[in-house]
């Protein structure tokens, strides 16, 4: 599977090094010319991990990565307007089937999920996360003072 992910932070190297550990091909694109350095001097270079320096959002940045390729595209930078657009672009312009964002906003999730694109959430996540490990936690808990 070709997969391209607009954004080097943590979430974005943690997908393609998982990605890239299953054999699939990744093209990480980040606007920051000190993160694509600093990630091309890493073992994120690998044969089957490329780098490309510039704004995940224009086309120019989008055709280096070989977009038209792409099985899948992931937006995945701490701006939910650089995903937003990255994103329509892959869904939209490059028909790319499979597209994902990081979308802090939940207003902007809805919109963005009528049109195809998975959103995900990293602070619902982590809440939903902590809420499903609560009952445990109730239940070892006293629930009050009652004849103290």
């Amino acid at each position: 599977m070709n997969v391209v992910i607009v954004g080097s932070g943590r979430t974005g190297t943690t997908l393609a090094m998982s990605l890239a550990a299953s054999g699939h091909s990744i093209t990480i694109v980040d606007i920051d010319g000190a993160n694509a350095a600093a990630l091309s001097g890493k073992e994120y270079e690998t044969s089957n991990i490329s780098i490309v320096e510039g704004d995940g959002t224009t086309e120019f940045t989008l055709e280096q990565a070989k977009i038209r390729d792409a099985d899948l595209f992931a937006a995945l930078t701490g701006d939910d307007s650089t995903n937003g657009l990255a994103a329509l672009k892959a869904k939209i312009t490059y028909r790319v089937l499979t597209v994902i964002a990081t979308v802090w906003s939940g207003d902007l999730s809805s919109v963005f999920e009528s049109l195809g694109i998975a959103c995900v959430n990293p602070a619902r996540l982590s809440a939903d996360t902590v809420i499903a490990n609560i009952p445990q936690v109730l239940q070892n808990q006293p629930t009050g003072t009652s004849g103290e």
